[in-house]
C-alpha cells in the first residue's frame, strides 16, 4: 500500500496507518479475502504502531507489580524506573505523583468536524477530552445544566 507510515503484525493480522483518505489506522486479516478494515480515521500523522498483549510480554519492570504503584497508567522508563500518568480528563496530583485527579477547568473548542478540550491549568494545557470526530460543522458549543 502507498503512503504507509507505520506497520505492525500480530497473530494473523497486519495493522498499518496511511496518510491518504483522511489519515487512518487499518487492519488486514491475512486469513481473509476481505478488504482492510478502517479502525480509526481522521487521525493525526501516526509514525509508530504496536500491539500490547499481556500474554506475550517478557521480562520485568517497575510496572509489572501492582501497576508500579500508579493509580491509572504506569509507563516504564527503564528496567528500574517508571512514571505514573493519567487518562484523558485527569492529571497527576502534584503532591502525590502516583495519584490522578480530575481536571476541573477546561476549554472545549470546535474545529472543522470535531470537538476537543484543553486544560486551563497554566502549566500543562494538556488534552482533557478525547477528540469527538465527524460531528458535522459545529458553529457553537453550549452546556445543559
Amino acid at each position: 500500500a502507498r503512503n504507509v507510515t507505520a506497520l505492525c503484525a500480530y497473530k494473523n493480522m497486519i495493522y498499518y496507518s496511511k496518510t491518504e483518505n483522511n489519515n487512518g489506522i487499518y487492519s488486514l486479516n491475512l486469513d481473509s479475502k476481505f478488504a482492510p478494515t478502517i479502525l480509526r480515521n481522521n487521525t493525526q500523522n501516526i509514525f509508530s504502531l504496536a500491539v500490547y498483549d499481556p500474554d506475550i510480554q517478557q521480562g520485568d519492570n517497575r510496572c509489572s507489580t501492582k501497576n508500579g504503584g500508579c493509580q491509572q497508567l504506569c509507563m516504564p522508563v527503564s528496567p528500574v524506573k517508571s512514571r505514573c500518568m493519567c487518562s484523558i480528563g485527569y492529571h497527576v496530583n502534584k503532591f502525590n505523583t502516583s495519584e490522578c485527579e480530575p481536571i476541573a477547568d477546561l476549554l472545549i473548542y470546535a474545529t472543522d468536524n470535531k470537538l476537543q478540550g484543553l486544560s486551563l491549568d497554566s502549566q500543562s494545557h494538556s488534552n482533557v477530552l478525547a477528540p469527538v470526530s465527524n460531528i458535522g460543522q459545529p458553529t457553537s458549543i453550549g452546556y445543559l445544566a
